[in-house]
């Protein structure tokens, strides 16, 4: 179910716009924002080590959290579960 708060039409065509014209539509993008944007994007990077055979792997990592009121009410991370699953002896 779409979220009616959701201007879909819209960010379709900026979307379109921007490949288009190659991001040349910024202010188009830029009025889609709201003066309190609440969602923190950070990327960076992690680091795991076995600590029984001493597999190790380093991934970039990507968070994305959404505040509200200050505390977050959504978080989705993403990282390379596979390296992740090899470094661990899992598969």
């Amino acid at each position: 179910m779409l979220n009616p708060d959701v201007p879909i039409e819209e960010l379709k065509l900026a979307y379109t716009n921007w490949r288009e014209t190659k991001g040349g539509n910024l202010d188009q993008v830029l009025g889609l924002f709201d003066d309190q944007i609440d969602t923190v994007v950070w990327i960076g990077r992690c680091h795991w080590r076995n600590k029984h055979d001493g597999k190790e792997i380093d991934t970039p990592k990507i968070d994305v959290w959404t505040f509200q009121g200050g505390k977050a009410v959504r978080f989705f991370e993403m990282f390379d579960s596979l390296g992740f699953a090899r470094a661990a002896s899992l598969i």
